[in-house]
């Protein structure tokens, strides 16, 4: 139930500890400096990680469908958040990204349990799909740091029904808020981009503002 790793491990490689169906606990200790490709993938009794701040890479899917997985501590030596890192952690509903995360990568938190969520003011672009179907998302701060939206990446968010974009946003990417609950939408001037897709499916009951460029 707990794994204690000792303090000579440096790496923990792809799926050491994928699919343990028992794992709850795991203590990480200060001298590893990588978790590789979904090392704790599919641990469903796990709900909570400490990473201490000596990791430095994180593996995509590191922590891709623990579904009882509710606290997540971030060190803040880290400059992403890889692809599908969390995603499939249905209970996973906060989390503090530290400043040193310039980028969210495709599908890191897709499919999680967040109702409200804040990207921090380091990040500049959301990658694909990186919060596609997380259906009790009702409220997304996205700062001025971001200049690009990719594509899905609020795809099937269907209890997300306003988003204000930041000023300095240039692209919109193909179906970011397809099949949303969008019902308003104000587009700012900065946008040059538009992709395809972009609104179906949503209730667009309210005001939209395209931008006049």
């Amino acid at each position: 139930k707990t794994i204690n790793i000792p303090n000579s491990v440096k790496v923990i490689g792809a799926e050491a500890f994928a699919w343990c169906e028992n794992l709850q606990t795991i203590n990480i200790p200060n001298s590893v400096t990588t978790i590789d490709v979904a090392a704790f993938a599919g641990n469903d009794k796990l709900q909570s990680i400490t990473i201490p701040n000596s990791v430095t890479e994180l593996g995509a899917a590191a922590f891709i469908l623990n579904e009882n997985l509710t606290s997540v501590t971030l060190p803040n030596t880290i400059s992403s958040i890889p692809y599908a890192t969390f995603a499939g952690c249905v209970s996973l509903k906060k989390i503090d990204i530290p400043s040193s995360v310039k980028a969210i990568e495709k599908e890191a938190f897709s499919m999680t349990g967040f109702t409200e969520f804040t990207v921090p003011d380091t990040v500049t672009t959301i990658g694909y799909q990186v919060f596609s179907d997380c259906e009790n998302l009702v409220k997304v701060t996205i700062p001025k740091s971001v200049t690009v939206l990719g594509n899905s990446a609020f795809c099937a968010c269907s209890a997300l029904t306003s988003v204000k974009l930041p000023s300095k946003l240039t692209t919109i990417e193909s179906s970011v808020f397809y099949h949303s609950g969008l019902n308003k939408f104000e587009i700012p001037d900065s946008v040059t981009t538009i992709g395809s897709y972009e609104f179906t499916n949503c209730k667009l009951s309210g005001e939209i503002t395209l931008p006049s460029s």
